[in-house]
């Protein structure tokens, strides 16, 4: 593997035994990823045990993909329970779940590689620390100049987020300067790197700019264009984003646009349970639907069918436990296209690397009451042909769509543009009016949590 002197000066950095807790940080396309394969390849062949992991399942997936790595999600590092049943009216797990690994059950690893840690919020950050065994390692990678962690607007006092703190130590960490990713000149990098230093980004032939006041009707018409220019906005190669769920240039209401424009004859259209504090928001979906999965579902057998041996009580033999079939589990992140509905309500989703199938209803153990539920994983699926940013974020796609408005000016920050520019490898598109590109530019992530603090509810809403 070549890597270039900087590169070579970090890995050297990463593999320093002294320093317990290293963070690497750089834009998109400084090479990340492949410093992370590089680093596993020098631990592997010092023989010390390591694990790499990632936020999400998508973004654990886009390492395997990368390097080969066996990456998994945070989560199943420090291996949380399932939530069990949850509150039917928000949609919280009624019992709180913890890690198993922790401070008097450290992880197995001496050494923990962890991408997009700028995803990471204080708490995992915390759970991650304390599960390092003695003289034990983490080394963090991240882009700083991405969205902080959703979960941060809720801690109270919070300086920034975990990574952010990580990189304000001296000689605790390492910023990569050099791009490699796009070629030298790509207009999506220009693009991106201007916006990351607070400048306008520049039209070019791979990004461009659309100045609107009806962002819905230019979608529909960039759509389409693309469309004759072989450019399909169903496939989960590329995608459509926007900074947040609800309003009208929300994933809500494109999404049902978007799917009439993209997939109007699909077959076989089913309603999809929600939970009652999410009733507002019916899905509905059709063989060829574009879909994402938006949490981690590792096991959607039976609890009945995940285990050869059980005892006279009806207790599992844990050690005859059934490897998870790859048709049987989903993570949180993954997009795919919907192959066939079934008369139960179950259906099957292509994800692109395997097909699951998804139950209309699974079995599930409830550790803390130690009885059966019933779990319905329908639940966790939500049309995909536009996603937030946040959701988006550590995936990367061939062709983007970023849309955003002025109406929406409280989810508008330099963070979310650069962040939405930067999924993109080929080509990205911003359709903006005027002010919300002046205010994306101008109003960092930080500024915008101050005027949420001080702002009055109703100016949110409105």
């Amino acid at each position: 593997m070549q890597l270039s002197a900087q590169q070579l000066s970090c890995a050297e950095a990463c593999l320093d035994t002294s320093r317990r807790l290293f963070a690497v940080t750089g834009q998109a396309g400084t090479g990340k990823t492949t410093l992370i394969k590089h680093i596993a390849e020098q631990l592997a062949a010092q023989h010390v045990n390591f694990a790499v992991a990632a936020p999400t399942g998508k973004a654990a997936k886009r390492i395997r993909e990368a390097t080969g790595l066996r990456a998994i999600t945070v989560h199943k590092l420090l291996e949380y329970g399932r939530p069990g049943e949850r509150d039917k009216t928000t949609g919280e797990p009624l019992d709180i779940t913890t890690p198993k690994r922790g401070r008097f059950n450290p992880f197995d690893q001496s050494v923990i590689l962890i991408d997009e840690y700028s995803m990471i919020n204080h708490e995992l950050n915390r759970n991650i620390i304390d599960a390092l065994p003695p003289k034990g390692r983490l080394i963090m990678f991240g882009d700083l100049a991405q969205l902080p962690p959703i979960e941060k607007y809720v801690i109270q006092n919070a300086n920034g987020s975990p990574f952010k703190e990580h990189c304000s130590r001296v000689n605790c960490f390492f910023e990569l300067t050099e791009v490699f990713r796009q070629a030298e000149g790509s207009d999506v990098l220009i693009a991106a790197t201007m916006v990351r230093k607070g400048g306008l980004p520049r039209r070019g032939n791979d990004f461009k700019m659309i100045l609107s006041d009806y962002p819905v009707d230019r979608l529909r018409e960039q759509v389409m264009e693309s469309l004759e220019e072989g450019i399909d906005y169903a496939s989960i190669d590329n995608q459509i984003l926007t900074p947040l769920r609800t309003r009208w240039i929300g994933t809500g209401p494109l999404n049902v646009m978007l799917q009439g424009l993209l997939n109007p004859d699909g077959r076989d259209p089913t309603s999809l349970m929600r939970y009652d504090w999410d009733s507002k928001n019916p899905v509905t979906i059709s063989v060829g639907d574009k879909v994402v999965c938006t949490e981690n579902t590792y096991d959607m057998r039976n609890y009945s069918e995940r285990f050869h041996q059980w005892d006279a009580d009806g207790r599992p033999d844990f050690s005859s436990f059934i490897p998870t079939p790859e048709t049987k589990y989903m993570l949180n992140g993954e997009t795919g296209k919907v192959l066939e509905i079934y008369p139960d309500g179950g259906f099957e989703i292509d994800f692109g690397d395997r097909i699951v199938e998804i139950p209309s209803m699974y079995e599930e153990w409830w550790e803390k009451k130690g009885i059966i539920i019933d779990q319905y994983p329908q639940r966790q699926i939500e049309l995909a042909y536009a996603l937030t940013v946040h959701k988006a974020q550590g995936s990367e796609y061939q062709h983007v769509i970023y849309v955003i408005n002025n109406s929406v000016f409280y989810m508008l920050c330099r963070e979310n543009m650069y962040t939405a520019l930067t999924r993109a490898r080929k080509r990205c598109t911003l359709i903006t009016d005027q002010r919300a590109l002046t205010t994306s530019i101008r109003v960092t992530q930080e500024v915008l949590d101050k005027r949420r603090k001080t702002a009055p509810k109703e100016s949110l809403i409105k």
